[in-house]
Order: C-alpha cells, then structure tokens, then sequence
C-alpha cells in the first residue's frame, strides 16, 4: 500500500469514528439481559471523564492499628502496574484517624446490646466464658477483621485463644493457629455446593464439619488433628488452657478417640453408642505446645470444630463462608446448632455479608425478605443475644476505564439494612465507614495499598483499619453504657 493509500484510510477511519461516535446511543446497542455493545459517544471523546472517587482524607489520620505480619491468601487478580492511570485521592495507611462510625439500632432499642456489656464486664468476676461468633464472606478470612477485634476485646475484659476453628485447615497461612490434619479428611458444607448424598443437615455452628471414611483408614497412619500455637498470632490468640472437641457419630460402630500432649498421651475415651452431638473438653495448666487427637475404630464421626480458648474472658470465633449470601441459617439443623450455641454460651453474633450478591442481584426486596429470614431464625434460637449484621464493603466495577461503585452496591446494602432493622437487630455500614461511594479506588491506590487490585477485598493492613473502626464503633456503645449508669 502506498503512502497516501495509508493516509485516506486512516483519515476515512477516523471520520467513520468520529461519526459512529455522533449517533451511537450513550447507554450502548443491548444485545443480551447481559451483554450490551458500547461506544464512546462525541460528548466522552472530548471531555474529561475522570469518576469523582471519594474523599477519604476525613478517614485518614493516626492509626492504632498494630503492625504484625502480613499474610494474604486471596489471589490478585492483576498487579497494580497494570491499571489505567487514575487520579484519585489515595488512602494514607500511617495516618488513619480514629473515627466512629456508629452503629444504628432499631428504634434505638439497646437492650440486647446493653445485657451483652453487662456480661462482659461480669465475665472476670464470674470466671465465665462467652463467645462472640463472627460470620462472613470471604473479606473476613484469615482471621483477618476478627483477629483484631478479638485480640482488643480479650485485652480489655481478659480470655484468650484463637477460639472455634475447623478441624481441617481451610487456607495455608498459619495466621492464629497451627494445624495440621492426618488421613483422608473431608469438608462437608451448608453452603456453596451442597454434598446431598450426606443425608442430613446438621453442620453445627460453623456450617460445616470434617470428617472420614473408617474402611480408608491406613492402621500406620491413624486420622488426627494436631495444633500448635501460632508465632505470628496476636499475642492474645497464642494463649489458651481449654480445649474442646463438638462432634457426632451417627453410627453404632466402635470409636476411640486419644487425646495427646507432646507425645504423651493424656486421655482416652470409647463410644459404642450413637451420639447426635456431644462435647469433649481437656483443661491445661499451660498452653500446650502441641495437642493432637487420634481417632481409630469402625465410627465414622463428624467433627463439628475444635475450640481453643482460656477458661474465663472473650471468646470469638472466625467463620467466613466463601461464596455465601448469608442465607444458610435456615437451611441446617437448628435443634443441633441451638444446643451447640448454648454449649458455647454466645453472646453475640455478627453476620457481614452483602458482598457475593451485589453483582448479580436484581429482585432488592426479595434479597431483603429472605436475609429478613434469616435473622428470624437465628433470633428464634438466641432470642436474647446481641446481634451485628455488617453491611458489604465498597466494590468497583470497571467502567469506560475508570473504577466505579457497583450501581447495585446501595441496594444491596439498604436491603440488609431494612432487613435487620426490621428484625430488631443493629447494623454497621461498612460502605459508608470506609468512604461511601467510590471509595474503594482510594483503598487500592494507597501507599502502601489497603485494598487488592480485584478493588472487592481489602488486603491484611485494609482489614485491620476497618477491623479498628468496627471495634471503635462497638466500644463507643459500651463507653456509653456505662456513662449512662450501666
């Protein structure tokens, strides 16, 4: 092609654009429910259209916020080198103030919350121990929001331990515990991909159990569960002189379950029975530097979890349910996780969910009447109890190459709202305590970042900020509790 053979086509190119820029519908040419076709119209090709991200500076201030190590099991989905170029008001992690973004009651009716102060100021007094069961997607995995919540909480009103976790390990990082599992172990769920050949529902308060088949069961290598405390736990997760094992054995075949310090065995115990629940404890004068459990026999049990915690004080437990809505609490045995809950002595649930519906839901108040559901359940079971719901966090969807809020991200959020103010229960907007709309980007774009570049997930330093405003927010409401005369 010759020279000006190359010239016409690119001047006929760009008139051709140009004009198809002029007539081409702003909204896009709708071929699918989900597939549209989309043009830059004349107006976006000569203007700046940089999205207007949030102002976080009032967010951003002295952070008490400790520094630990940081592990991150979440898959980035690109690096940071590879994002446009956006002009944006970045998250200053060294200077994040101490704002509390409140927590809103129904009706400002605080008695349940009030009742939980009450017994956690008598927790020392009464050497009892309360649980405090935190549930989520996966922006709470890892330990990585209730680790710091928890370690607070145990430092101002005592407990220890990194508290209920499941027998397997879910993620390779070691962040409050160490565990390890022998044998042919196997994850049983109430949410995501149900196995139906089960038959039954009963997954405890963790929604799910582990366990294994006795006719795979090589006798050199027996099945068990060994835990270690973790060097890069928070100080207080490292401490605990009270084991627990929750478990069931549906069969009448033989089991035996060993209990080990070191390499000491400590216990022993045979069941030939059935047993639909049953709780095994151990006490310790010290943290053991290595507890192990060892099962042989016929039974093929269901190990519901393991608690490790000190006898007296805080406990609170890590659940992050990858992949859920938060709709599961209907959909399991209540009779078992009622009587799990009492075993445990709960006293507060938080349910922070949101986030795994935003892209995809369309029918709000529907959304809104089964997450309504829900908490009717759990309040059927734990009608006393303190509960948090946590609405999702901010999440960008790329947009004509800026990075923009979910546009359903609001209605998500005012469906969970509506639903647990309704239902009596208090909520914690986790969108607007971060910054409200487009206020991810600035999370992503911090220096260091507190967001991965997925711009859905906080990363461990992001967590743990949101984990302290959380926290804030919570022990502003006990501080006036007790201004107020308790």
């Amino acid at each position: 092609m010759k020279p000006y053979q190359i010239l016409v086509f690119f001047i006929t190119t760009v008139i051709a654009l140009f004009t198809l820029s002029l007539v081409f519908p702003e909204d896009g040419v709708k071929i699918s429910d989900e597939l549209s076709l989309k043009f830059l119209t004349f107006d976006q090709l000569i203007k700046s259209d940089s999205a207007a991200y949030a102002d976080i500076s009032e967010i951003i201030g002295n952070s008490g916020v400790e520094e630990e190590l940081e592990i991150d099991t979440l898959t980035i989905i690109s690096d940071l080198t590879e994002l446009v170029a956006i002009d944006t008001l970045r998250a200053d992690a060294d200077s994040l103030k101490r704002i509390t973004h409140l927590i809103e009651f129904p009706a400002n009716d605080k008695r349940n919350f009030n009742q939980f102060f009450s017994n956690l100021e008598s927790l020392r007094s009464k050497k009892e121990l309360m649980r405090i069961l935190h549930y989520g997607d996966s922006q709470i995995e890892t330990d990585r929001m209730t680790g710091f919540i928890r370690n607070n909480l145990q430092k101002r009103f005592g407990g220890s331990g990194p508290g209920l976790i499941p027998p397997v390990p879910l993620y390779s990082g070691k962040m409050s515990i160490r565990q390890e599992s022998i044998g042919q172990w196997k994850r049983y769920t109430g949410f995501g991909k149900i196995d139906t050949t089960i038959g039954h529902n009963r997954y405890g308060a963790l929604i799910s159990y582990c366990s294994y088949d006795p006719l795979e069961i090589d006798v050199k290598s027996l099945p068990a569960l060994e835990f270690r405390p973790s060097t890069i736990a928070y100080s207080t997760a490292r401490i605990y002189n009270t084991i627990s094992v929750y478990l069931s054995k549906p069969d009448t075949g033989y089991l035996s379950i060993k209990a080990f310090e070191e390499d000491s065995l400590i216990d022993k115990l045979g069941f030939e029975e059935s047993i639909k629940y049953n709780k095994i404890s151990w006490n310790f004068v010290q943290t053991p530097k290595k507890f192990s459990i060892e099962f042989e026999g016929k039974a093929r049990p269901e190990i519901y979890g393991i608690s490790l915690d000190n006898s007296w004080g805080v406990a609170m437990d890590n659940i992050p349910l990858r992949g859920s809505a938060g709709l599961v609490f209907s959909k399991i045995d209540t009779m078992q996780l009622r009587q799990m809950y009492e075993d445990m002595n709960v006293g507060m649930i938080i349910l922070q969910f949101g986030g795994n519906v935003v892209p995809y839901m369309k029918n709000f108040k529907h959304y809104e009447n089964i997450f309504k559901r829900e908490l009717k359940v759990i309040k059927s079971m734990c009608p006393d109890i303190a509960i948090l719901v946590v609405g999702p966090s901010d999440m960008s969807i790329r947009e004509k190459g800026q990075y923009i809020t979910y546009p359903s991200l609001e209605k998500v959020r005012n469906a969970i709202r509506n639903a647990s103010i309704d239902s009596g229960c208090a909520f914690w907007d986790m969108y607007e305590a971060m910054g409200g709309n487009n206020s991810m980007p600035s999370w992503v774009f911090a220096e260091p970042p507190l967001a991965i570049s997925d711009f859905v997930h906080l990363n461990s330093k992001g967590a743990k900020i949101m984990a302290e405003m959380m926290y804030n927010a919570l022990i502003y409401e006990y501080n006036l509790w007790v201004l107020e005369g308790r």
